[in-house]
């Protein structure tokens, strides 16, 4: 049940003297402007065919098919296919950025520690280099740290923010 059903005096005394300033300033629950019975857009009556006109009904499909386009979400392609390419072009662009710090790290590298090293991964701007062993992966973060890992980044293209030894 509403607010106002079953009461008696729907709306009360608030309502009352509203509607009595309204009526004493000469102001009616029409639209301003607008007299009842004028066409003001909005007097299309759905169920009382008479009081339309043919150009009038045209005029509301018009406007109704007009509103219905906006509603309607754009049609989705069933297909995979938009997905496939995205990830496709994200591997491409990676492999070429991982394979540009390979030839850069190599480029730079000692002769002595790149053969007994391999670049393992580049993950989010870090190369993950693997050594043989203790010895090797000492003698690579001692170059790295004098000067080598800067010489990684400005080779590379791609962007370089640490050097991994493990």
């Amino acid at each position: 049940m509403g607010r106002d059903q079953g009461r008696a005096g729907a709306g009360g005394p608030a309502r009352r003297r509203r509607e009595e300033r309204s009526a004493a300033a000469g102001r009616s629950g029409t639209l301003i402007g607008v007299q009842p019975g004028e066409p003001d857009g909005f007097d299309l009556h759905p169920l009382d065919p008479d009081r339309n006109t043919a150009g009038e009904d045209q005029a509301a499909s018009a406007r109704l098919e007009r509103l219905r386009g906006y509603r309607v979400p754009a049609r989705r392609g069933l297909g995979i296919a938009s997905m496939v390419e995205h990830v496709r072009v994200g591997v491409r662009k990676r492999s070429r950025a991982e394979a540009e710090v390979v030839r850069a790290f190599e480029a730079v590298c000692p002769a002595a520690l790149r053969e007994r090293v391999i670049v393992e991964r580049v993950t989010r701007r870090v190369v993950t280099v693997k050594c043989d062993d203790a010895g090797v992966r000492f003698r690579l973060d001692r170059w790295l740290r004098g000067g080598g890992e800067a010489q990684v980044r400005s080779e590379a293209k791609a962007a370089v923010t640490r050097v991994k030894a493990v």
